[in-house]
């Protein structure tokens, strides 16, 4: 989900290269700037990509996310989650290049909402938990704490991929509350802190306004024209908001509000067919 989004962000303005684990690119994306066959886990795959390309900046989009099968297994998500952030961030300090590390909001519970960096941790999964030992927090190191909606290239893992391919009535949960930002927008940011910041490091909370996902699939309904009818619940409670005023006084930001950061990436993804 994220990483085609970043990709496409950063080739306007920047020389990008990419790695993907299958031995062709994807369909949405230039072949030229692909690495085909990297196992992100694997030194040996991810040193050749450092010594043929001696990237600068270093995205790190991997992860194995809950959803799929294997996000269940501890071993397979401690290696990809947990392990490999920390390999990267190595090479990366050897190379001169700076990384940044995305990590999650499903680090804390979402019992009580609104957490701050200083607030403690309290993963409920294998995800939350090997994404929490994955965090980076070196000199030179950038990790951001967030959560994303935006378009998938062949997956339906997501809010908005499941949502949009559904023709029938479905259930919006009005007391399961996001504050994360779409894809468009976490790629505008990141690219804002390697121009704009290059010293930046750390670990941050990057957030937009809390909104209920019951809400959330409202504004998304009316501007990608997908009229189905969406019956609010409130059975389900969650809140893994996050307080990002550090991020926010740190680097002048200010999120749009959640209209307009949906049109924004209906509008991009309509460039890009995705």
């Amino acid at each position: 989900m994220l990483g085609h989004r970043m990709v496409l962000h950063f080739l306007k303005n920047h020389n990008v290269a990419y790695t993907v684990r299958g031995n062709a690119p994807p369909d949405a994306l230039p072949s030229d700037m692909c690495f085909p066959n990297v196992d992100v886990c694997n030194l040996t795959d991810v040193m050749d990509v450092f010594i043929r390309f001696k990237p600068d900046a270093v995205l790190n989009c991997a992860g194995l996310v809950k959803q799929k099968p294997m996000g269940q297994s501890v071993v397979a998500s401690s290696i990809v989650n947990s392990v490999a952030p920390h390999q990267l961030a190595s090479l990366c300090r050897t190379a001169g290049a700076r990384f940044v590390h995305i990590s999650t909001d499903c680090v804390f519970s979402g019992r009580r909402g609104n957490y701050t960096e200083d607030d403690q941790p309290d993963p409920v999964d294998v995800y939350g938990m090997t994404k929490l030992l994955g965090e980076v927090n070196a000199p030179g190191c950038l990790t951001l704490r967030t959560s994303i909606i935006g378009r998938e290239l062949n997956t339906r893992h997501g809010l908005l991929e499941w949502f949009l391919h559904q023709k029938e009535a479905v259930k919006g949960f009005s007391s399961a509350i996001f504050s994360g930002v779409t894809t468009v927008e976490l790629a505008r940011i990141v690219e804002n802190l390697l121009v704009g910041y290059p010293q930046a490091e750390g670990l941050y909370h990057v957030s937009a306004a809390p909104i209920s996902k019951y809400d959330l699939l409202r504004l998304v309904s009316a501007n990608y024209d997908h009229s189905i009818p969406i019956m609010p619940d409130d059975s389900f409670l969650l809140d893994r908001s996050l307080d990002s005023s550090l991020f926010r006084r740190t680097f002048s930001y200010a999120p749009p509000g959640w209209s307009d950061m949906i049109q924004q990436a209906r509008a991009e993804e309509n460039k890009s067919c995705r």
